[in-house]
């Protein structure tokens, strides 16, 4: 089996694979975002409380 036959080959079975993996990733659905919730503020989830200690001697927010 000479060099181009073996080059050949290994392109034809590169082909069919990226073929099965385009095929299979057309049949199903492609990845999409889910919708954000409408209702969902900015603020949400958020408190006024800091989450890091105050340094000594700072005045409370």
């Amino acid at each position: 089996m000479n060099t181009p036959m073996r080059v050949g080959g290994f392109l034809a079975g590169l082909a069919v694979v990226f073929a099965a993996a385009f095929g299979i990733g057309a049949a199903t659905d492609p990845a999409a975002p889910v919708p954000a919730d409408p209702t969902h503020t900015s603020d949400t989830g958020h408190s006024d409380v800091p989450t890091e200690p105050r340094v000594s001697g700072t005045p409370p927010p």
